[in-house]
């Protein structure tokens, strides 16, 4: 897969129904495989990739290997494929396309990938993941999904009440929906290497 020839794929990924809405845009190469891609996606966004993920394109779940994820194939989905054996192009194949990834099965993060942009790579160019932009803090682990999230924003508006209190003490530091560090999420990124 990652032999094969690259374009520069330029995608957004929007964390579903997130107020306010957690967005970034990345350059990606084509051929990436989609396991490898999962991770660029947490970190990118911010999980800390210790749950099960997914991608989904229509009926079709990209499952990690069955020796990585304990035997998450779904029973009842009749079309069900190893993320390791496929690249991103594989599945994002015109510009507009869109492709979906669920983080944490409890929770259930969905994560909208769209393909803005595909491009060949200039004779001379590097095929590189890239962090262009993005903005707002990606919800905390384990906060009981978008509703749970929603729950803790909203209690959070009041400093000074109990229910904060109790989101402060269990985060462990002052969460700020709108904090979210363009460089310091690039370097993350940039450590990825084959």
């Amino acid at each position: 897969m990652e032999d094969q020839p690259a374009k520069k794929f330029r995608i957004k990924i929007e964390l579903k129904d997130s107020e306010p809405l957690v967005w970034r845009i990345l350059e990606v190469p084509s051929n990436i495989c989609l396991e490898r891609f999962s991770e660029v996606v947490e970190l990118a966004m911010g999980w800390d990739g210790y749950h099960l993920h997914r991608f989904i394109k229509g009926n079709t779940y990209y499952l990690p290997p069955k020796d990585r994820a304990d035997d998450c194939f779904f029973e009842g989905v009749p079309k069900q494929f190893d993320s390791g054996m496929l690249s991103l192009g594989e599945l994002l194949s015109r510009k507009g396309s869109k492709i979906k990834y669920e983080y944490d099965f409890g929770d259930s993060w969905i994560h909208e990938i769209i393909l803005e942009s595909c491009q060949s790579y200039k004779k001379e160019e590097i095929p590189v993941i890239a962090l262009l932009d993005g903005e707002n803090a990606c919800p905390p682990e384990d906060c009981n999904g978008i509703w749970g999230y929603r729950k803790m924003l909203k209690a959070l508006e009041k400093p000074r009440s109990k229910a904060a209190r109790e989101y402060k003490e269990w985060l462990g530091y002052n969460f700020d929906p709108t904090e979210f560090d363009l460089d310091e999420t690039r370097g993350l990124l940039a450590e990825i290497v084959d």
